[in-house]
């Protein structure tokens, strides 16, 4: 995978500490002790697609392959249940957690249930793009694709903050 902007889709230019598989794995698993249910369920979810993303991100996996992988089911059942994103994290995400990269200024103020709302919306938008126009390019599936890494990035920075 080749772009002109390589360190705009760098986690670590984006967050430092969340920049590798490695470190991602650590904020979750960090995250996970002690969560229980749909709680634990989400996380595992974020934990695995964010996982999938950075495998194609590092050249090693189809992207549509990859996108029909991503799953949303446990995101998809908080939705629908009610469930009170809040006990993952309160609060709303701040200026200084974004560290000034203006692609998240629109996320100023959003809650952790928005975030993954958004995120949820993305992924399925994205796994329908692959499902009616696979072999289209119009769509930029790619940049959608890290789109939706940064994004669940700024949700992971959000739930550890």
């Amino acid at each position: 995978m080749q772009d002109d902007n390589a360190s705009v889709w760098d986690p670590a230019t984006i967050f430092k500490g969340v920049d590798t598989t490695t470190s991602v794995v650590k904020a979750l698993q960090s995250l996970l002790k002690g969560s229980r249910g749909i709680k634990r369920a989400l996380l595992l979810e974020l934990q695995n697609n964010i996982q999938l993303v950075l495998l194609y991100r590092e050249g090693q996996v189809p992207m549509d392959k990859l996108i029909r992988k991503l799953n949303v089911s446990h995101c998809k059942a908080a939705l629908e249940s009610n469930f009170n994103f809040a006990s993952l994290k309160r609060g709303h995400v701040s200026e200084t957690l974004t560290q000034g990269v203006a692609q998240f200024r629109p996320y100023v103020g959003w809650t952790t249930e928005q975030l993954f709302s958004n995120i949820y919306l993305k992924t399925t938008e994205l796994q329908s793009i692959v499902d009616i126009d696979s072999d289209g390019k119009q769509f930029r599936k790619g940049v959608r694709l890290l789109n939706v890494l940064k994004l669940m990035l700024l949700l992971l920075k959000h739930l550890k903050s």
